[in-house]
């Protein structure tokens, strides 16, 4: 019996589902009418499919400063167009490439900024 690594992906190039198993189980999942199933190996997580292919997904730059005084300011530049920056679970959308965190008090930010195919990055930048 030979066995096959195969993985699933949308429109988007987000690979849905990946594994293996019997050639005979890929053949027969392929043939089901909706699949986009393909052979090979692919990570989920790491990785998305470009040109029917899987590719490293891109990282983000990081902030320029992660401490930063009451009143200063932490800076992302370079950010997609859509970018999301989550900021202590409030989203924000990013059209201009570029997000700057103010430090109006003292405290500890939870940054997340995410857009696809990026991998999400998460920071902590502290203010005090």
């Amino acid at each position: 019996m030979t066995m096959l690594h195969f993985y699933q992906y949308d429109e988007t190039g987000r690979i849905t589902q990946a594994g293996g198993g019997p050639e005979e189980d890929f053949k027969f999942l392929k043939a089901q009418p909706g699949q986009t199933l393909t052979a090979g190996i692919a990570d989920i997580y790491t990785q998305y499919i470009l040109n029917g292919a899987p590719k490293d997904r891109p990282s983000f730059g990081k902030f320029d400063k992660i401490a930063i005084a009451v009143g200063g300011e932490a800076t992302i530049t370079g950010l997609p167009n859509p970018t999301t920056v989550t900021v202590n679970k409030i989203p924000h959308t990013v059209t201009d490439g570029e997000f700057v965190l103010s430090g109006s008090s003292a405290g500890t930010f939870t940054v997340i900024v995410s857009t696809w195919p990026y991998l999400d990055y998460l920071e902590t930048i502290t203010c005090a």
